[in-house]
Order: C-alpha cells, then structure tokens, then sequence
C-alpha cells in the first residue's frame, strides 16, 4: 500500500470496510424479517465497501468529505432508529435498544469520520517516516479487525435481534412468541386411566423391580 496515503485514511478506510462487514453479515437475517430491511442493510454495505475501496486507492477532499458525510448518515440513522423506531416495516415506531454489534459498528464509522476530519484538516503535515507510517496502519488494522470480528461472531450467533444494526427489526419474533405462547397455557386433558394415582403407582413399581400397570 502506498504511503501517499495517508495513514489515518487508510486506518479510516478500514474502519468503514469493518462496518460493510457487519451490515453483510446480518443482511439475510434482517431480510427475514422484511425484505426492506435487508435491502437496507445491503445498500448501507455496498455504499461503504465502494467508499472504502476507493479512498484505499485515491486521495482527495471531496472524497473525504463524502465519506464522512456517508457515516454521519449511517450514524443518524442508528441513532434515530434507537430512540424513535423505524419508520416503515413491520417494526416501525418501536424503538430498539443499544446491542453489541449495532454499538460497535457505530464506534467504526465514528472512527472513520474522525480519521478521515483529521486527514483533511492536516493534509500540510510532512509524511512520517515508514516505520511510524507502518506502525500507525498496523495498530489501526488490529484494532478494527478486533472489533469487525467480535460484531460480526455476535451477529451471527443471534445477538442482533432487536440490538444490531442501524434499522431495528427485533421485534419481528413478538408476534410469533405471543402466538405460540398462547397454546401453552391451554389445559391438556388427561387420558382415562393415566392419572397421577397410575403414575405413582408405576413410579413404585419400577423402584421395587416389579411390572407396572398402565391404563387398566
């Protein structure tokens, strides 16, 4: 990678490729839900990828200020979603609580806004020495890495419902709990001749190694 990059905007590069990575991973699962929601969760991934590619590759101004102006978008949204729900779907109005994933993706994209603010508000500084050029993409990488892998792995083994991503699609399992629920209080009538008295008597019976009787 050349250091004509520099290396905030790669470490910032990196941080929105970690997000795409999490919008990924709980895409199919929001599109369960509701299709709009994956379309959503798909659109806010390949934006993202497209970002981080070309600001790998290129540097200029309005590049960056289009990547921050994306993840503010991207924020916002977590955020409104957060306090007041979605605004469409099956879910709308209810607001989702914070969760792991959604948290952490959040924490990349304000990672990447702040690397990206700082790139162009120090594009005069002189290009550190490749070493410290290194050590700055390096320490950066593994941090985001960190945190792609642990909000992806969380996502994936189901903590996203109702916590993750920025459009909240949790509660569509309420109405499905509440239906099944509703057949498990129903009594279930007991077969002639199965009661608890022939239960405890077959209990007995298997203790002392003698043939039960059921249902004479």
């Amino acid at each position: 990678m050349s250091p004509r990059i520099p290396a905030l905007q790669v470490v910032a590069a990196l941080a929105t490729l970690g997000a795409a990575a999490v919008h990924f991973a709980v895409a199919a699962d929001h599109w369960s839900a509701w299709w709009g929601y994956g379309v959503q969760f798909i659109a806010a991934a390949l934006i993202q990828l497209g970002w981080a590619i070309t600001a790998l590759t290129s540097r200029s101004r309005p590049l960056l200020g289009a990547g921050v102006a994306l993840q503010a978008v991207f924020v916002g949204a977590w955020a409104f979603t957060r306090t007041l729900g979605q605004p469409i779907g099956p879910a709308a109005g209810v607001a989702e609580p914070v969760g792991t994933p959604g948290a952490l993706t959040v924490l990349l994209e304000l990672t990447a806004i702040v690397g990206a603010l700082l790139v162009m508000t120090t594009s005069a500084a002189p290009r550190p020495a490749r070493p410290r050029y290194l050590a700055g993409v390096g320490t950066g990488g593994v941090a985001v890495l960190a945190a792609t892998s642990f909000a992806v792995l969380t996502a994936i083994s189901g903590g996203h419902h109702g916590t993750g991503g920025h459009h909240g699609t949790g509660g569509h399992h309420g109405a499905d709990s509440r239906q099944g629920n509703s057949h498990q209080d129903e009594p279930v009538p007991e077969k002639p001749g199965t009661g608890h008295h022939e239960h405890d008597e077959l209990v007995q019976h298997l203790r002392v190694g003698e043939p039960g009787r059921v249902g004479q």
